[in-house]
């Protein structure tokens, strides 16, 4: 079985998935589905994960076809987002 790209950078900086939850702002049992390929990744996700993970928006894209183009003018190769900190705003 492949291994997901957001679960391995999650384990790689050694959080749980509600602590990944908390920092990305993301529900817990959406990021959860999301790990396990059962709801659909966007580009919102991706940007919360990648803003969390303080990571490039590639590391954690898989090579799936399936998934939206980016916004006209936005490059994942590019996107290097600022980490979350305490004093963000966390959209829930």
């Amino acid at each position: 079985m492949p291994v997901n790209p957001l679960k391995e950078k999650r384990k790689t900086l050694d959080l749980t998935l509600q602590e990944a939850a908390t920092l990305s702002g993301i529900n817990y049992v959406t990021l959860s589905r999301l790990e396990r390929g059962k709801q659909r990744l966007d580009h919102y996700y991706l940007c919360q994960l990648a803003k969390a993970y303080n990571c490039p928006l590639e590391e954690l894209t898989p090579d799936d076809p399936g998934l939206p183009p980016l916004p006209r003018g936005a490059s994942k190769n590019a996107v290097t987002p600022e980490p979350v900190t305490a004093e963000e705003p966390v959209r829930a």
